[in-house]
Formats: structure tokens, sequence, C-alpha cells
């Protein structure tokens, strides 16, 4: 049945080779079968099509990976490593308009189609020429960027325009946006239109300026002494920000399914998953309010003894860390640190 299927999908995108495809469903149709044409083994890993789809894009190994699952299974398995063709390869977050780098971080992908711009365009029966307008398909994932740290970023760097308008699309070309040649941006978006947002949220990209294991302090310490914008953002901060992204790249490692990222808040409660957490952790049970486990789990046990320790400090005992109990705790010895990303299990 599933080669029936197959032919059939040869045969309708045949049909439309032609002609300028401008229906979302009729793109996707004909993507699919580039892609399953191109990767065979794709189907020895996962019943095509997926249902849940992770992004991840490792920038200065110049990389992308697509992590996906079908319905049967539990958990995502990395279905396929890309080359990326154009972007900015080079450690540290965009901070401003104009400065033609690529963001750093999580997003959520939007689907967007047509545009007067060529390198939008793509024909489906030639993927290895450059886009031209009007000629094929234009159809692109644009993310959301910025979100609110990367707001933050900018302000606390004395910039006042963020920028915007990254997106992943083909025909490398960038001052920004992740863009492969058309070949490989073909997956990229067959994978990422099959995600079922109804049951995982809007599909995931997690771009980070490289891989966190692969580096020693020293190196990092470098890269962000390099950083373009290191006047204006301290190394320090910068390599706080990778620490929150690196903690996150490993806990998907790790859950191996997206993940709730939270990005519009600066403090801490229950269920949250943050390194920070266990310096909490640390200090409480310095302090002799705490006797567990010291992991970056935000559980029921750490809520409790931050309530002991808010009610002997005359805080609000709401088991939430907030800006006065990090201010009191700071002040009693507690290590200082910025809320960057938060991280939860979906």
């Amino acid at each position: 049945m599933k080669k029936i299927i197959l032919l059939f999908t040869l045969f309708y995108s045949a049909c439309l080779f032609s002609q300028n495809i401008t229906k979302a469903s009729d793109i996707l149709t004909l993507v699919d079968s580039i892609t399953l044409k191109n990767h065979p083994n794709i189907e020895k890993k996962i019943s095509y099509p997926p249902d849940c789809t992770v992004i991840r894009v490792f920038k200065q190994e110049r990389e992308c990976e697509i992590w996906s699952k079908d319905a049967k299974q539990d958990s995502l398995s990395l279905i396929l490593t890309l080359p990326i063709c154009s972007m900015d390869f080079e450690p540290g977050p965009k901070l401003k308009e104009g400065d033609s780098k690529t963001p750093e971080g999580f997003y959520y992908g939007n689907f967007a189609y047509y545009s007067s711009n060529w390198f939008m365009w793509m024909d489906l029966n030639n993927i290895g020429q450059s886009g031209e307008v009007g000629k094929g398909s234009a159809f692109r994932i644009c993310l959301n960027y910025p979100n609110q740290i990367d707001q933050r970023h900018t302000s606390t760097a004395g910039f006042s325009n963020t920028g915007g308008a990254i997106c992943v699309h083909g025909n490398c070309v960038s001052i920004g946006c992740v863009s492969f040649q058309n070949k490989n941006f073909i997956p990229v978006y067959a994978f990422s239109r099959h995600h079922d947002s109804s049951k995982y949220g809007k599909i995931q990209y997690h771009i980070f300026p490289f891989r966190s294991a692969d580096k020693s302090e020293n190196e990092i310490t470098e890269y962000s002494e390099n950083y373009m914008h290191h006047k204006k953002y301290s190394p320090d901060k910068l390599r706080s920000f990778w620490k929150n992204l690196a903690f996150g790249e490993k806990l998907f490692d790790k859950y191996k399914m997206p993940l709730s990222v939270v990005t519009n808040r600066r403090y801490l409660q229950v269920d949250d998953l943050s390194e920070n957490i266990k310096k909490i952790k640390e200090f409480l049970k310095e302090k002799g309010y705490y006797s567990s486990d010291i992991d970056c789990i935000f559980d029921s046990v750490l809520k409790s003894a931050l309530m002991q320790y808010q009610r002997d400090n005359d805080l609000t005992a709401d088991g939430v860390i907030g800006s006065n109990t990090l201010n009191k705790m700071r002040k009693d010895g507690l290590e200082k640190f910025s809320i960057e990303y938060i991280y939860r299990k979906m």
C-alpha cells in the first residue's frame, strides 16, 4: 500500500512540475517525493510522514539536525544531519538590526509563502538552480525572533532595534537567516511542515553557537572575547547565556522530545528545569533548609524548603523564587546569576 501511495505521489508531482505551485499542500506533496527520493534511508528510521519534529542548528559546525518521530514512537531520533550553506557561523547572538548575525536560542517556526525576493523562490523541477521570482514556488520558515530574551539582550547592550525577519530558506544566501542549498532545504521544510502542532506545540528550532560538549572553557572564553559586540555585551554575560543554552541542549539530548521553553518571566517555580536551581538547592542546604538531591529540578521538596526560608526571613511564603527572595538570598551569600531561558518538560 505504501508503494502505491508513493507512486501516486510521484505521478501527481510530475503533473505539477511545469506549473507555478502556489498551494501549500501542493508544495508539500512535491517536497515529500523529493525528500524520499534523495534520502531513501529515512524510511528505515521512521514511518514517513512524521508527527513530531525538532530542528537543531549548530552555527560553528555549520550543521543542521532533523530530529523526528512517527506516531508509534515515544521519542525523537536523529534522522538527518545536513550542511548549512550560508548563515552567520561565528558564535554570538544577534543584538541589533544590520549586524548580519544569526540569533541564538530557542524559537518557533511559522510557514510563509510568496515573496518578491528571488532567494525565497525555488523551481522544484530544477532545485540545483538559483531562485527566480515568479518561477516555481516561494516558501520559507520564519522564526519568532526577537523573543523576550533577545529583546532584553538588545536593551542590555544599549541598542534600540533588535532587527527581525530571520527565516530558514534555500538558495544559499544570508545576512542572518539560516540558508541551505535547495536540495538540503527540501527535507528541512518537509519534516517541519508535517509536525503536528496541535499535539506538540509549534515546530521548534534550537540554534546553538557550537556543540557545547566539544568545547573547552578556554575556547568558550576566547569566543566570548572575540564576539563582535563584546564591548556592549560583556564576555561574562555572554558565557552565562551560552551556559544556559548548553543546559537546554543537554536536556533535549536527555529527553529527546520538544521542550517547553519559557522566555517571558524572571522567576523560578515548581516544575522548572534550570541550572540555577542547583545553586538554589546548594544554598538552602548550606543554610540547613534543604537535605534532598542536589539537581536542577524545581520539585515539591525544594518548594517546602524555600517556603520555610521565606517565612523565616519575613518574605511572602509562596514557594516562588522571585526578585525579593533572590535579593535576600544574595545578601545571605548566594552567587549572583541571571534568569534566561527556563525549561519545562512538555
